[in-house]
């Protein structure tokens, strides 16, 4: 019988961590996560990739996490901006073309409203910017928050796309060296965070 959570050493591990990188993001005053999360952007916005691309996934965070939603603010020329929505076990993508078509949805976090937006297909998008509870910065290894989401569309959207660069996004906190990962895990290509980019070993 396979080894349950409450039995497995690195889902024990990965719930540690999780719990203690939230810790760690809840001393980070709220004005210095503002400040963070403008200088990702950015470095966002000068990246080719981001430059290059016609459609990208993005997401909005929550409280603790890098706010994107900045992306709306930047110049008429950038790509189309593309936000998941659960369903399900599945992220269903839609275009959103302002914050204020976002509303709370599944585990609090700010997901389109599918009759203010546009479905758009997983072959569409160009770039994929992902959240994460931590990611490792020399492997690309990233840890999720449990569900699984990223996990299943990552590589349901490369057998789409084929080559897709897939970009997490996180604070210099939840940068993990030597991350914990079971077979499941899906590792980035790149990383970036208010201190700049990293390509990593899988890029």
């Amino acid at each position: 019988m396979p080894a349950t959570d409450e039995t497995d050493p690195v889902a024990i591990r990965k719930r540690d961590l999780r719990q203690q990188i939230r810790a760690a993001l809840r001393e980070i005053p709220s004005e210095a996560r503002h400040e963070r999360s403008n200088r990702i952007l950015d470095f966002l916005a000068s990246l080719e990739e981001y430059r290059d691309a016609r459609t990208v996934l993005c997401f909005a965070g929550l409280a603790l996490e890098p706010n994107l939603l900045g992306l709306f603010r930047l110049p008429s020329k950038r790509p189309r901006l593309v936000f998941p929505r659960v369903n399900g076990d599945a992220l269903d993508l839609y275009e959103v073309s302002s914050p204020e078509a976002l509303a709370k949805g599944a585990f609090g976090v700010r997901e389109p409203m599918p009759e203010a937006c546009e479905r758009v297909r997983p072959e569409e998008i160009d770039l994929c910017l992902v959240p994460g509870a931590a990611f490792d910065p020399v492997t690309g290894a990233r840890l999720g928050k449990g569900g699984g989401y990223y996990d299943r569309f990552l590589p349901f959207i490369r057998k789409e796309v084929g080559r897709i660069h897939v970009l997490g996004i996180c604070y210099t906190d939840q940068l993990v060296k030597e991350l914990p990962t079971q077979a499941h895990d899906i590792p980035v290509d790149a990383i970036l965070s208010e201190d700049g980019i990293v390509r990593t070993e899988s890029h």
